[in-house]
């Protein structure tokens, strides 16, 4: 990874997204972007004013941007870039990353979950639905660093291109992290037939990285990833969405979208390249 994209609200969860990002690309030796999108706000007629013009916003967010990199608690060896985007949030920033040609964008999350879920309606599930980029999710609460101890709770598809675990591979193999590959079985009779078939994309990371296999049992996939972060002392969650499903369909029923909501570490989405 070469260049790290930070989508900003200038909220504590954005200052915690900040912090990890930073590391992690002082780590990586990687260049890091920080970006905010804004719009013209209108306003009631006994304002005095319709909108706040666009010049106003972009002079303000600037001055943010300015602000919470200048305020961040990691200090850099290489600065922090910033960027104010004109126009709706989820599309300026993909737009933003395509040109920089960013390899991660990451952003934060509120704890709160009625904000939780405002948050991502508006903007963070249109990232997840649209990107091919590799997406970073930091909960606000977060405190797990380094990524020591990773957990991958789906695998490739057999046939899918390996590559697409690359920026696991390469975060693992930096921090030296011990990987989980996880699979749900539903009853005690189907752990053998799981034991015998080793996912498809892991058994080609083994001569790389350090590979654990684990077969929790429950009916619950979300719920048994939850327990096993909880119990392992997992450092990051690393999810694949399904490539045979719509994004609408893998987002609104299957797993990745159940773990964006109930995670508390961090949280990496592999999308399918474009």
């Amino acid at each position: 990874m070469k260049r790290i994209l930070i989508a900003t609200d200038f909220s504590p969860a954005s200052d915690k997204a900040l912090e990890y990002a930073t590391r992690l690309a002082e780590a990586l030796g990687a260049e890091t972007t920080l970006a905010s999108a804004f719009m013209d706000i209108p306003l009631p007629i006994t304002a005095g004013v319709p909108v706040i013009s666009s010049k106003t916003m972009r002079t303000f967010t600037e001055d943010q941007l300015l602000l919470q990199a200048s305020s961040c608690k990691v200090k850099p060896s290489i600065p922090i870039h910033t960027i104010a985007l004109e126009g709706p949030v989820s599309g300026s920033i993909l737009a933003l990353a395509k040109e920089i040609g960013a390899d991660l964008i990451v952003a934060g999350v509120k704890k709160d979950g009625k904000t939780l879920r405002r948050l991502f309606g508006d903007t963070l599930t249109a990232l997840a639905r649209k990107t091919h980029i590799p997406l970073l999710i930091i909960p606000e609460e977060n405190e797990h660093w380094p990524p020591n101890e990773i957990l991958l709770g789906e695998d490739l598809e057999p046939g899918a291109p390996i590559h697409r675990l690359d920026p696991l591979l390469e975060i693992a193999g930096v921090f030296n992290s011990t990987l989980f590959s996880t699979k749900v079985i539903r009853k005690q009779s189907d752990e053998f037939i799981a034991v015998m078939n080793k996912p498809y994309g892991v058994k080609k990371l083994e001569s790389t990285i350090d590979v654990l296999y684990e077969y929790p049992i429950d009916k619950d996939v979300v719920h048994a990833l939850n327990h096993f972060t909880e119990t392992h002392s997992i450092d990051m969650v690393v999810l694949l969405p399904h490539q045979h499903y719509a994004p609408e369909r893998w987002f609104s029923k299957g797993h990745t979208w159940a773990m964006i909501f109930r995670t508390k570490i961090p949280l990496l989405v592999l999308p399918e390249p474009a």
